[in-house]
């Protein structure tokens, strides 16, 4: 901005001398300004800072017992709907009688064999996705829990490595139930209860 003026000039008459007392008085006004602009955000942004401050701080930090149920409604949402869009699970048993059709019992044993295969798939997926999502999380909770005063005997043999989707609820469950037992600590003592 201060040399703009100065080629304004010379784009509009290439013989005209430059002024420099118009340069140096341009120089100090932006100089000044610059100056100006920068003190009052140096003053208004500590400000505006403490202002906003306490507004994060007035936001109440999860408490372990708020932890501990949001888990157990993440996981308890996630089984649920992982088990209603399961595929159905057979329960073929074929049965032997005077009339056997064996090539019937053969068909029907190879569409249970391929729709057990396609529900095992469905269920080491959602296995997957709980030790992706969710294990390292109960992990860390089934540390805490004993200091809490809550017995996680049952939630340190499964928790961590549930075997199919009602292991999984069950872990839920144990979680709301853990949730439910936590007191304020001056109220606590060890508490137990069945898991499964």
């Amino acid at each position: 901005m201060v040399f703009l003026p100065v080629i304004a000039v010379w784009i509009h008459d290439r013989n005209h001398s430059i002024d420099w007392d118009i340069v140096k008085t341009t120089f100090w006004l932006y100089l000044g300004a610059f100056g100006l602009y920068a003190a009052w955000h140096a003053v208004r942004t500590p400000w505006k800072l403490s202002l906003d401050a306490p507004a994060s701080e007035g936001q109440p930090t999860p408490d372990f017992k708020t932890e501990i149920h949001d888990l157990a409604v993440e996981i308890l949402d996630f089984v649920y709907a992982r088990i209603k869009d399961a595929p159905p699970k057979p329960d073929y048993t074929p049965s032997f009688g005077a009339d056997v059709d064996v090539a019937a019992i053969y068909r029907e044993m190879g569409q249970k064999a391929a729709w057990q295969a396609v529900f095992d798939k469905y269920e080491s997926e959602t296995l997957g996705i709980y030790k992706y999502k969710y294990s390292r999380r109960v992990a860390i909770l089934i540390k805490s829990l004993p200091g809490a005063g809550i017995d996680a005997g049952w939630l340190q043999e499964h928790g961590a490595t549930p075997l199919n989707s009602d292991s999984i609820r069950a872990v839920g469950d144990y979680l709301m139930q853990a949730a439910d037992l936590l007191l304020k600590p001056e109220n606590r003592n060890t508490k137990t209860f069945d898991g499964a």
